[in-house]
């Protein structure tokens, strides 16, 4: 048995930058988790749909990536399980925010490198552009230290 699946790996900032900028997967299901969400009032608890891919890392899609999928595979997540996705990293404005590509749209694979820095053109307009409710850091895991 490969334990490997049983550890969910997020796919947040500081993942994708140990990945080089870019996630590649294939969507093996998506569920409905209770996570962690900063951007929420007492950085509060909620279920929140996760796109589980099938090596196991998990996505929680922000509100523009939530409209990019149902414009793209229709709002049914069950006809999602299959399709590919492309994660990237970019730094706009001073903040790095994750957005989607897809593999089979022409656009989305010339687009290089998948780190944007601030000297070049603006991406806030682009796919996946960064939404006041991203939850990107929602499901860190929390590490209770006591000192003493």
């Amino acid at each position: 048995m490969d334990m490997s699946r049983h550890v969910p790996c997020w796919i947040n900032n500081p993942e994708l930058q140990r990945l080089g900028g870019r996630y590649e997967g294939t969507i093996a299901r998506v569920i409905e988790q209770v996570v962690h969400n900063r951007f929420r009032p007492k950085a509060e608890k909620q279920p929140e749909p996760v796109i589980v891919f099938a090596d196991a890392y998990r996505l929680v899609p922000n509100i523009t990536m939530r409209r990019l999928l149902m414009e793209r595979f229709g709002p049914e997540t069950d006809a999602w399980v299959g399709e590919r996705l492309v994660v990237v990293c970019r730094s706009a404005g001073g903040r790095e925010t994750k957005h989607l590509l897809f593999p089979d749209n022409a656009r989305d694979i010339d687009e290089q490198p998948a780190w944007v820095t601030e000297h070049e053109e603006d991406v806030s307009d682009a796919i996946g552009a960064h939404d006041a409710d991203d939850i990107e850091d929602e499901a860190r895991p929390r590490v209770s230290r006591r000192h003493g």
